[in-house]
């Protein structure tokens, strides 16, 4: 699947590796939400790093991921409020059927992502729903779409696909970071360069990614962050 991010996708275009912000800039928006910025960057990576101590994703800090930070505590601060809200009722959920199939918990994040978690998403591709499913991954999945029903708008029922397609890719790449690129990126884009690179390491293969799917990581990261530590900026 794209990474879609739909209402942030005009912003994520701006570089290869995301856009950054001014101190400046950084320091406007704070002083209208009252945030807070008196970290320096080793606060985020040791905070990232001990997070990664109880997940099976392979979190990491680098600049690409301050980026996406300072992104979301800027000109999207408004979304992220609003992203943040919406969890209180759909994580629950998220968090039930994920553990049900063996997922990890931290892959509810990647609904932010997809969909800002609006059950009744579409992207300009016609990828649809929390997940933003096409139609043929949708049907692959046991989703039904017809002129009457369509199973990607249910939270429920396209969460289920979505774990079912998560473990599919994770039973081929074996890697949890890999797997959340191929569901971006697609798997047969992820096989095309794991074959002409010769390497399943991430950060070889970055550099070989489109712009969309080198970002999806870092800016999940970034979120993953952000959730974690909300209240420490606000």
């Amino acid at each position: 699947m794209r990474f879609q991010l739909i209402l942030f996708i005009s912003l994520f275009i701006s570089s290869a590796y995301g856009q950054f912000y001014s101190i400046e800039a950084i320091a406007i928006r704070a002083s209208h939400y009252n945030l807070s910025f008196d970290h320096p960057d080793l606060y985020y990576e040791i905070q990232i790093a001990e997070m990664n101590k109880n997940t099976s994703l392979s979190l990491f800090y680098d600049e690409n991921v301050q980026s996406y930070i300072n992104l979301f505590l800027t000109e999207r601060i408004e979304d992220l409020i609003l992203f943040k809200k919406r969890s209180e009722l759909i994580f629950p959920m998220l968090e039930e059927l994920l553990a049900e199939q063996n997922i990890p918990e931290e892959i509810k994040f990647m609904a932010v992502l997809e969909s800002g978690l609006s059950p009744s998403a579409v992207s300009p591709s016609q990828a649809v729903g929390l997940w933003q499913f096409k139609e043929i991954t949708a049907k692959s999945f046991g989703l039904k779409i017809d002129g009457n029903q369509d199973d990607r708008n249910d939270p429920s029922l396209s969460t289920i696909a979505a774990c079912k397609y998560l473990n599919y890719l994770n039973a081929e790449f074996q890697d949890w970071n890999l797997s959340l690129l191929a569901y971006n990126a697609g798997p047969t884009y992820l096989r095309q360069q794991i074959r002409r690179t010769k390497t399943k390491e991430y950060y070889m293969l970055v550099p070989h990614l489109t712009d969309s799917a080198r970002n999806f990581l870092p800016a999940l990261v970034a979120i993953i962050y952000l959730f974690n530590n909300f209240e420490n900026h606000f």
